[in-house]
């Protein structure tokens, strides 16, 4: 692991992942349909200082479970965690990413992990909930996503993907090519 790129990443930065088993590693394109090297793609979130949440580390915003074809929760894991899952880990990070940026990365997480239910009655409905009744607790649809959905939400909030780009149809390949002035091309850190 190159501790050095490590050891200066970022909330924001991008982690791409290979779960292959082999060496071959490549990105190609065969009639039409586009192959990328990596399975999977998450953000860095360093220091997180959420509502629910607060912790010193480096920690990655992806998906509870990775299974292809199937959208799942969101879920932060240790930085750790994440790419002990994986054979290969890149990283794409950001030159000088502004704090607002940095903000708008912490505002996804509140957004993704909210509670999957809400109270009619408020602090009534919530206290009614904690002894066992229920018929103030109104249930939300609680969001899936695959992971390229995930983060590509998350650079739509951030403000670095363009709002005529729909971020629900992006691919971990349109990700990982994503071009900005300000991103790192790829760099291997597993």
């Amino acid at each position: 692991m190159q501790n050095d790129v490590v050891i200066n990443l970022n909330t924001g930065d991008l982690i791409f992942y290979y779960t292959g088993e082999n060496e071959v590693w490549y990105d190609c394109e065969i009639n039409g349909n586009h192959y990328c090297a990596y399975d999977y793609v998450g953000m860095i979130v360093k220091d997180p200082n959420f509502h629910d949440f607060k912790c010193k580390g480096l920690f990655v915003l992806e998906l509870n479970k990775q299974q292809f074809g199937f959208k799942h929760n969101a879920a932060l894991r240790t930085f750790d965690e994440a790419i002990s899952k994986c054979n290969r880990a890149d990283v794409r990070y950001w030159n000088n990413l502004s704090d607002k940026c940095k903000n708008k990365a912490n505002n996804v997480y509140e957004n993704v992990m909210r509670i999957p239910y809400d109270y009619r009655c408020g602090f009534i409905g919530k206290c009614c909930n904690s002894m066992g009744l229920t018929c103030c607790r109104r249930d939300i649809d609680e969001l899936y996503f695959f992971s390229s959905e995930l983060i590509g939400m998350a650079l739509y909030m951030m403000g670095i993907i363009h709002h005529s780009i729909n971020y629900q149809n992006l691919s971990v390949r349109d990700i990982a090519l994503l071009e900005h002035d300000k991103l790192s091309k790829p760099c291997r850190i597993k």
